[in-house]
């Protein structure tokens, strides 16, 4: 039952062409982690399906850990998400993510080994954690341009760092109640969003305090710039190719402080209602799991609204 309950809800609030443009955002991490340079072209091999690492590669079959419920709700919940794109963009954003990032890793590999101690030192940094005593051969098969089980693993890693593609990206709580997963339903997302802060920005900032070292600081602070920056890019994006597409007004003021707000994992109408109505039931709405059909169909009884049925906005594929 609750298997069916959160499966419907994912239908409910994701099941739009409207959700698949939203998911784009995503590329924000792929820009944030690898820069414009080395994104661009994995995003064209992406969109082309003709990506080096692709999803299949790492193991990776679903949007995300929690979209893999068996039974027929999880199966009508994946038509869905094929039907609308969300699949699609999905699928981009991970592969761009993957690529761009071994792009990156694979010219600061060749820089390193044609004698640039700062690419030595970063490429050891990132591949230390990873393979340990293994680095080296690791940083050898970079420069070397194939790929391998070694390039694989690195391109999971990424992919892992930045969405919760598996259980190991969840709370202890979601793990061991099932109904405790119900409560997660979206905020996973948001969650993982602060885990990225946690460990590209504080934790940069506070080892580099700690061991008085002044480029651990400066990374930390440019990670934040650069991730809050790219975010803001590539969501504000989305919205305005929303707007176009089902002919939204949208003022230029309004898509800064909307995106600014989501950097928070808030949007400008959740931080409107409270303002509103600061009652505990506006606060519970952060963080109650998504039910929009429900609302809609009582506001359209108790409070109808002169442009129409709010609930069809909740019918998978044509809703908004």
């Amino acid at each position: 039952v609750i298997s069916l309950l959160k499966n419907l809800g994912y239908i409910d609030t994701m099941g739009s062409v409207s959700s698949a443009i939203t998911q784009s955002g995503d590329l924000a991490w792929a820009f944030a982690e690898a820069g414009a340079w080395h994104t661009i072209p994995a995003l064209g091999r992406a969109i082309f399906k003709r990506s080096k690492i692709t999803r299949e590669d790492v193991g990776i079959t679903d949007i995300a850990h929690e979209f893999t419920d068996a039974g027929i709700s999880n199966r009508l919940l994946q038509w869905t998400f094929t039907l609308t794109g969300l699949r699609y963009v999905d699928t981009i954003g991970k592969e761009t993510l993957m690529g761009a990032a071994v792009s990156r890793m694979r010219r600061m590999a060749r820089k390193a080994l044609a004698g640039d101690l700062k690419a030595m030192e970063e490429v050891m940094r990132k591949l230390n954690p990873v393979y340990g005593k293994e680095s080296y051969r690791a940083l050898l098969y970079f420069a070397s341009g194939e790929i391998n089980d070694t390039i694989r693993r690195f391109a999971f890693d990424v992919l892992s760092d930045y969405q919760p593609v598996t259980q190991l990206e969840s709370t202890e709580g979601y793990l061991k109640s099932v109904f405790f997963r119900v409560l997660y339903m979206i905020e996973i997302y948001t969650l993982k969003q602060f885990d990225i802060y946690r460990n590209k920005v504080w934790h940069e900032i506070r080892d580099g305090f700690k061991k008085n070292d002044k480029a651990g600081v400066i990374r930390g602070l440019r990670n934040l710039i650069r991730i809050a920056a790219y975010l803001i890019l590539c969501n504000a994006t989305a919205d305005l190719i929303k707007a176009l597409l089902f002919n939204r007004h949208l003022e230029p003021e309004d898509l800064l402080w909307d995106n600014l707000f989501r950097l928070f994992g808030l949007s400008k109408w959740q931080i409107s209602r409270i303002r509103k109505d600061p009652t505990p039931g506006s606060f519970m709405e952060l963080v109650a799991p998504p039910g929009k059909f429900a609302t809609a169909a009582m506001q359209d009884i108790v409070w109808p609204d002169e442009k129409g049925l709010r609930t069809v906005d909740s019918i998978p594929l044509v809703g908004k």
